[in-house]
């Protein structure tokens, strides 16, 4: 998942150093690759008065040094990334106790800070009660004597190395949840797990879940929720947010990494191998500066051979191998905390990336472990574990030979539709090692051998070769810097507002049931949905629309709160239905507009109306104000803005952006 957002603000570090100079701009483009097992986060600031398809590759920066990175990896390749895992603790009020811990923390810097700087007036300085709460250490014990709290990122790896996170019952990993969004059915058997653990986080009150039958919803809502607790502007109370620009992975990586080896009317697989899934994708260049393709020449593939399951596998030899030492056990706490610390600071960054899977070369695989004794039998050295090749070979050779076997089928398909596929490129984490890369060069030249056909693997040049992992991220800003050429404008969803209908002013409202009006004595449908924008329309940059819409409100003291709301759907078109009907199964809210117009009551600019007689003759009962209102619906660009107007007198807007609406990297 790859979503870029551009944010209006004045200045910005040149890089993610403090030291740096501080250079003006006026637009900052972020871009967040959300991963299954690995998350990376690309910037780039947009100087004032420079355009931004200006933008060159080098310009583009990477957030690194994650909080709790290790500094002896500095160097390994990975400090761009972050682990996409999570600890929780099984406390409802671990938010509340951990934002008043990092309050004191703040509070204890400003203290420190305090004779060099003039506090402002409304900072913590000047709250005594706050002041008083937070210097109160029996109400908040330090956070190294907090047992249970919320770890994210490389902290998460940092305690699983901690003997007492294992047997910790107060506490829940949570990863791969990005699973969750992936319907299809080779990530249900771990959705199922992911699942099972966020129905007891629920059950113990640590968060709150909420289904969504609809995917804009559903993806919006995630990334605006996250804005908003991350303290981004730009983030309204509809989670919509402003100028967000929704991309193709794939797209991303491709442009990003690709040189002018890719030519317009050339077809090529794209492989990106992940920590959880490997996706094979056959695509078609249709532009070469920027680079754009025709989405999936064949149907797109996905298999779970990312390398977290090499991971697995080995950790699962490690504590077989290890179970029966016991003087490790009481060195360490625990043979699986020792495994751990074994997989984050030795085979994750080291082995797993460089082992070659084809090497001719004899080599010993040794990984360092104090108090270790000697058993040549076993493979023990003093302090060393000796891991044989074949080993790891096994491990290797069993998600490497289902991924080729996937992308072989790629290739056929595209044979048999009379596709010549001349490049597979590869990206993703996993594709930084070394016995991967060498294994399909290996596979390839077999395969063009065997059906007298070119193909050849592709992978960004040796300056570059470490941005492999970063590429989805770093070609989402790249991309957003450039958005020209990009697919056309349908729409991929509807976007609807519910309305109260005369009944029978539409033939859709035949036989259904209406209800009478206790204000003007007619017959109503109420909860429909008119569905303005419609799927698989072409929608232009710049559209309009335009509509009356009546409120009749109850003559009643209080407030007069005339409202609006806003529906998207996947599939629904067909406009007059109630928000009930099968027709519209699926819908979901996505804004509403509250225009206040009980001043128009209050100052005598409108008057009750008396309730006429029903259609049917009998009397309706009660009095009203009728308030008529313009509903303006506007497109521009990726943002829907939907403005209520009283008269000239009120104007209420509300901002949706619906960039899921249409194609990723849609202008």
């Amino acid at each position: 998942m790859s979503s870029s957002v551009e944010q209006n603000t004045g200045f910005v570090p040149s890089s993610q150093h403090a030291n740096d100079i501080v250079v003006p701009y006026n637009r900052l483009i972020i871009a967040v690759d959300f991963g299954t097992t690995y998350s990376s986060v690309s910037w780039v600031p947009i100087n004032a008065n420079v355009p931004s398809d200006t933008t060159l590759r080098r310009d583009i920066r990477l957030i690194s040094r994650y909080p709790e990175y290790p500094v002896h990896r500095e160097n390994d390749g990975m400090h761009n990334e972050v682990p996409t895992e999570v600890i929780y603790p099984l406390d409802p009020h671990f938010r509340d106790r951990d934002a008043l811990i990092r309050s004191r923390d703040d509070l204890d810097f400003q203290l420190a800070e305090g004779n060099d700087q003039d506090s402002d007036g409304d900072s913590v300085d000047n709250d005594p009660a706050l002041l008083n709460a937070l210097r109160n250490e029996e109400e908040v014990p330090p956070v190294m004597d907090v047992p249970d709290e919320f770890s994210w990122g490389y902290d998460v790896h940092r305690r699983w190395g901690i003997a007492s996170t294992h047997s910790n019952l107060n506490n829940l990993p949570l990863a791969r949840f990005k699973l969750l969004l992936d319907d299809s059915p080779q990530t249900e058997a771990i959705r199922k797990l992911v699942n099972k653990t966020l129905r007891t986080l629920k059950r113990k009150g640590v968060v709150q879940l909420r289904h969504y039958e609809d995917t804009w919803v559903r993806e919006m809502t995630c990334l605006a929720v996250a804005m908003r607790r991350a303290g981004f502007p730009g983030v309204n109370d509809n989670n919509t947010i402003e100028r967000l620009l929704i991309t193709s992975e794939s797209e991303n990586a491709a442009e990003f990494a690709s040189s002018t080896e890719l030519k317009s009317g050339q077809s090529f697989t794209l492989v990106d191998a992940g920590g959880g899934t490997v996706d094979y994708i056959t695509y078609r260049v249709t532009c070469e500066e920027p680079l754009r393709l025709e989405h999936e020449v064949v149907p797109a593939d996905g298999s779970l051979d990312g390398s977290s399951y090499i991971n697995e596998d080995f950790r699962r030899w490690l504590r077989q191998k290890l179970d029966d030492e016991n003087n490790l056990r009481e060195q360490y706490g625990s043979i699986i905390a020792l495994v751990e610390t074994l997989m984050s600071e030795h085979f994750e960054p080291r082995i797993k990336r460089n082992f070659d899977v084809l090497t001719k070369k004899p080599h010993r695989i040794k990984i360092p472990i104090p108090c270790l004794k000697e058993d040549h039998n076993l493979g023990f050295q003093r302090n060393h574990l000796v891991v044989p090749e074949t080993v790891l070979g096994r491990i290797f050779l069993k998600r490497l030979d289902s991924i080729w076997a996937h992308l072989e089928s790629q290739l056929d398909e595209a044979a048999v539709k009379g596709i010549a596929v001349e490049t597979v490129m590869l990206i993703g984490g996993f594709g930084f090692s070394v016995s991967l890369q060498k294994y399909l060069r290996a596979k390839l030249r077999e395969y063009a051998t065997n059906n007298n056909c070119h193909v050849k693997l592709m992978l960004p040049d040796e300056r570059n070769r470490a941005i492999i992992p970063t590429v989805v991220s770093s070609g989402g800003v790249y991309r957003a810097c450039n958005k020209v050429n990009g697919p056309e404008r349908i729409a991929q969803c509807s976007f609807g507002i519910l309305r109260t209908e005369h009944f029978m002013d539409h033939p859709e409202h035949q036989n259904k049931r209406y209800m009478w009006s206790p204000h003007d004595g007619r017959r109503y449908i109420e909860n429909t949905i008119y569905w303005f924008l419609k799927k698989e329309e072409n929608i232009p940059p710049v559209y309009e629309y335009q509509f009356d819409s009546i409120h009749l409100l109850d003559a009643f003291p209080g407030p007069l709160i005339c409202r609006e709301e806003f529906y998207v759907s996947d599939a629904a078109t067909e406009s007059h239905y109630k928000k009930s009907d099968t027709k519209n199964k699926g819908a979901e809210r996505a804004g509403a507009i509250e225009v206040d117009v009980t001043f128009l009551r209050d100052e005598g600019l409108i008057t009750s109306e008396e309730a006429p007689p029903q259609e049917d003759g009998n009397k309706a009962r009660s009095r009203h104000f009728k308030i008529d209102l313009k509903m303006r619906i506007k497109v521009i660009g990726r943002d829907l803005e939907c403005t209520t107007i009283y008269k000239d007198q009120i104007e209420k807007k509300c901002q949706i952006n619906i960039a899921s609406a249409f194609m990723n990297g849609v202008e």
